[in-house]
Parts: C-alpha cells; sequence; structure tokens
C-alpha cells in the first residue's frame, strides 16, 4: 500500500500547454514550464488536497490568455 502526500504546484508560466505527463506528480509542460492548466490537470490526478500558487516572473499583472475552457477541478 503506497500513500501520495498532497502536493503544491506552483504556477510560472503564462502559457496554456497541457501537463506532459498527467499523474507523476510534476507540473510540467515538457519544457520546464508548469501553467495554470498543467497544475490542474496534475492536482485532479491525485485524491489528495493540492494546493496550487503562482510565482510568474516579471512585473504584474499577467495574463494567461486560455485557448480552451479549463479542466473542472474534480479533487480537492
Amino acid at each position: 500500500v503506497s500513500s501520495v502526500n498532497a502536493a503544491t504546484f506552483q504556477v510560472d508560466s503564462t502559457l496554456d500547454a497541457t501537463d506532459d505527463n498527467i499523474g507523476n506528480g510534476l507540473c510540467d509542460d515538457g519544457s520546464g514550464n508548469c501553467t495554470l492548466r498543467a497544475a490542474i490537470q496534475e492536482a485532479n490526478a491525485t485524491p489528495e488536497a493540492d494546493t496550487i500558487t503562482f510565482a510568474i516572473a516579471g512585473a504584474g499583472p499577467h495574463t494567461i490568455t486560455l485557448l480552451d475552457f479549463l479542466p473542472d477541478i474534480t479533487t480537492p
């Protein structure tokens, strides 16, 4: 029996890319970026109460332009 701990996914990109490997516990679009879409996908892949934070470099405000609707948040 394995135990999965809650994770914190830190969004660092304004891109709207999907996660490269959903369920591996890493928010990464394949280019080293953690996008909001990828963070939601990773958080949804576990039953734990994950946290999504933002740390986008540069002066804000920052805008994330979505290419499609974000996935529903289906887990805590």
